[in-house]
């Protein structure tokens, strides 16, 4: 009845109702094969090569270093490789190198074909990840802030402090573990101390 009210032209032929069925059904066809493509075979051996850093790193051992630059290296774009090349910063107090990667990371995080575990069978949450990574951002931009009000820029302070602040919050509503939850909250305890000043 619609068909009949519709001018002749606006009426879709046969023809056309079988190219687009066949087309959504092409494009259906393809989705799980471009779904199941993966990460490359570069993402894979820069993550072989962080894990090892990564061991590292947990075991307080400085040599994880040269493997976490290898895995950058081999892929600039693996997130997790440059929120752990952010991690070693840290225990060097190297808070400008470590914003960087960090920043660098939690930018990446969302982007098609990261990997965050070595195997399938090591189930890895990328919101702990992400939430850590923002935990790890307040206090190195707060470490920075306390830098420049060394030097007597209070402008620049403040604005690390305002920036840490945010990513302290966006941790809490992420889905932070509980020894990271009550890291941003103590942190965010010691801002809004520094902020009565």
């Amino acid at each position: 009845m619609l068909q009949d009210a519709m001018p002749e032209a606006a009426v879709p032929d046969e023809s056309a109702r079988v190219r687009k069925f066949v087309f959504l059904v092409a494009v259906l066809m393809a989705y799980p094969v471009l779904g199941i493509a993966g990460p490359s075979s570069a993402r894979l051996a820069a993550m072989d090569s962080l894990w090892v850093a990564y061991t590292f790193l947990y075991q307080g051992d400085p040599r994880g270093l040269a493997h976490v630059e290898e895995s950058l290296r081999i892929d600039p774009d693996l997130a997790l490789a440059n929120i752990i090349r952010a991690e070693f910063a840290m225990k060097q107090q190297n808070w400008t190198t470590a914003q960087q990667y960090l920043r660098r990371g939690m930018a990446l995080i969302g982007e098609p074909d990261q990997i965050f575990s070595p195997a399938d069978t090591i189930p890895v949450n990328v919101k702990v990840i992400e939430a850590n990574a923002r935990v790890s951002l307040g206090y190195t931009l707060m470490a920075l802030a306390t830098q420049a009000n060394e030097k007597g820029d209070l402008e620049i302070a403040m604005r690390h402090l305002n920036v840490a602040r945010l990513h302290l919050l966006a941790s809490l509503e992420l889905e932070p573990t509980s020894a990271v939850k009550e890291t941003a909250e103590n942190l965010l305890s010691l801002l809004s101390e520094a902020y009565k000043r």
